[in-house]
């Protein structure tokens, strides 16, 4: 994998560490995991180690085997099966917009940058199964909405 896709990669995870609100935290390096808490932390600490190797060109090969650690370290929590995982890690192909996954990250990011900045809200009315209603909050709870509803679609297609 080259930089540029290696950086494209740990971008993505960031996003998703963020927006679960999992700090990035170094484990002690003479003990194990006690939580799947500390495994994701650790994971979040090992991608400022990438992005830093990637800047010297003699340490690519150091980068490539802290995203397999930390690519590892997502599969055992679950986050993502090995088949997603080795998806990120394909070469581009032509542009098709977003992935599902990345979709529902990008809203809740928004939802949560929102929040932060404490931009004004307001009801929201819209269709939602079908019929017109006013949605319980305004702006950042409809966009976790959608980010619900999107991740639970692509959760029933895979398992059919």
């Amino acid at each position: 994998m080259d930089a540029k896709k290696i950086l494209e990669v740990t971008a993505l995870y960031r996003a998703r560490f963020e927006v679960e609100g999992i700090p990035a935290r170094r484990m002690d390096l003479d003990q194990f995991f006690s939580s799947k808490a500390q495994m994701l932390e650790h994971a979040h600490h090992l991608l400022g180690g990438i992005e830093e190797y990637l800047k010297d060109p003699g340490k690519q090969g150091k980068a490539n085997r802290h995203l397999a650690s930390v690519q590892v370290l997502l599969w055992v929590a679950r986050w993502y099966t090995l088949q997603e995982l080795m998806s990120h890690s394909r070469p581009d192909q032509e542009p098709q917009g977003l992935t599902t996954e990345e979709s529902v990250i990008a809203l809740k990011a928004a939802a949560k940058v929102w929040r932060e900045l404490e931009l004004p809200t307001w009801p929201v009315r819209g269709h939602l199964d079908g019929r017109f209603k006013t949605f319980e909050g305004g702006v950042p709870e409809v966009l976790e909405l959608a980010a619900d509803r999107l991740s639970a679609t692509s959760t029933k297609r895979q398992e059919v």
